[in-house]
């Protein structure tokens, strides 16, 4: 994806990615991932895109969960690159 930022001001995402490193590398299925959305948090393991990405959010990812969140009924979450982060 294309870096969108201009100006002066310094945009970082929850896990502290800027406009150098913005967007992340596409992530292929297996993938080891934590998300934090401010509402969810947790580790899962990427399963496939559901959404080929929108400027700032970037590609959205299906995340299968490794543990129940709760009050969500599901075993999967999909959440775009923002709220993710590679666990190496």
């Amino acid at each position: 994806m294309e870096n969108m930022f201009s100006g002066n001001a310094e945009m970082k995402t929850i896990f502290g990615r800027t406009s150098e490193n913005w967007y992340l590398e596409e992530l292929k299925q297996g993938t080891k991932v934590m998300f934090n959305d401010s509402v969810n948090k947790g580790t899962g393991v990427i399963c496939g895109i559901s959404g080929n990405g929108v400027t700032i959010a970037g590609r959205s990812y299906i995340i299968q969960l490794d543990d129940k969140i709760e009050e969500f009924s599901y075993s999967h979450i999909s959440l775009p690159e923002i709220y993710l982060d590679v666990i190496l």
